[in-house]
């Protein structure tokens, strides 16, 4: 089985490491290919690889029956974008900081790998949103897996951004700037900016306003059926249009038939790879495993009783105390 693998450039002490998760890939019989990026990186630091280098544009040719992200969070994502609409499963091996979409620990790999060629492994489609408009800016990578967002550069003042459903108006957004978000990217940016967590197989959007202005104003979920349509108003010439890691800048100034993105739910366009019972005590929510253990999603769970600035919080188990449920919080 030939598998893609990809990463980032990191600290030269942690290629080892990386030498020995792609040597374990060829232990259980994977055939590793290895990009041009990655390859390099690893023999500016010493490691040559032995393995087949893959460029850019050869993903058919090579016949990948998946692809391995060496890293965190971002790593994936970037994997994501290099691996674009051709359909080719995706598995996380976090190596990074964050590992919430790439799942597999480092210590876990020998297991996952044996998983792989054992076939015990089912495929999780994941949306994305798509940018409609563009395209010279954006090219084929017009797409982002976890949010597409606006936002002000290089000014302290707020954008105002006009979102229309269709052709419908929905609403000004007076703020730092704007998140769309897929299910999967509901607990990512849009999470940390007071979004709600949305089952990742669901069918809609969420819109969600950086730092904004009204306190009335809150995140909204939208059916997937819907284009959404942003017009900007800026006090600056240019802003950002953010495709998750990838950004590129546009005018500050849109109208109502020049917007300054059009975007749209894009079905199933990527495909996760779940391995089954791996690992066995967690169940799926991200990228190929979901609602994972993680202390940002704690609260998942029931809590457990805690102080907070000298009040005693409790969970649940208040209601079969001799306080009431209002007392309790």
């Amino acid at each position: 089985m030939r598998i893609g693998v990809h990463g980032r450039a990191m600290e030269a002490v942690d290629a080892p490491v990386l030498m020995r998760t792609i040597e374990q890939m060829t232990a259980f019989g994977l055939e590793p290919v290895l990009t041009k990026s990655l390859a390099t990186w690893l023999a500016e630091v010493g490691h040559p690889v032995p393995w087949t280098v893959l460029n850019d544009d050869e993903l058919i040719r090579h016949r990948l029956a998946l692809f391995v992200s060496l890293g965190g969070d971002g790593t994936l994502l970037d994997t994501v974008s290099l691996v674009g609409r051709s359909e080719i499963p995706i598995l996380g091996i976090n190596l990074g900081r964050l590992g919430f979409l790439s799942n597999v620990r480092l210590d876990t790999v020998e297991k996952a790998m044996a998983a792989i060629r054992d076939g015990r492994y089912a495929l999780q489609d994941r949306a994305l949103v798509e940018v409609v408009d563009h395209p010279e800016l954006l090219g084929a990578h017009n797409f982002a897996l976890n949010e597409v967002s606006i936002h002000k550069q290089d000014s302290a003042s707020m954008i105002a951004v006009h979102v229309h459903l269709a052709d419908e108006f929905l609403n000004t957004y007076w703020a730092d700037g704007l998140i769309i978000a897929t299910p999967t990217g509901s607990t990512a940016y849009s999470l940390s900016c007071g979004g709600p967590v949305v089952f990742p197989t669901s069918d809609a959007l969420v819109i969600n306003p950086i730092c904004p202005h009204n306190l009335n104003v809150r995140p909204f979920v939208v059916p997937d059926h819907f284009t959404i349509r942003l017009q900007l108003e800026a006090r600056t010439d240019r802003c950002l249009l953010n495709l998750d890691s990838r950004s590129v800048s546009v005018d500050g100034q849109s109208t109502h038939h020049h917007p300054t993105g059009q975007i749209r739910y894009e079905n199933g366009a990527v495909r996760g790879l779940r391995l089954l019972g791996y690992p066995p005590e967690e169940t799926q929510l991200g990228l190929g495993c979901a609602f994972q253990r993680s202390e940002g999603l704690n609260y998942l769970r029931a809590p457990k009783p805690r102080t907070n600035f000298g009040f005693t919080t409790f969970n649940d188990r208040c209601a079969g105390s001799s306080y009431s449920r209002s007392s309790c919080y």
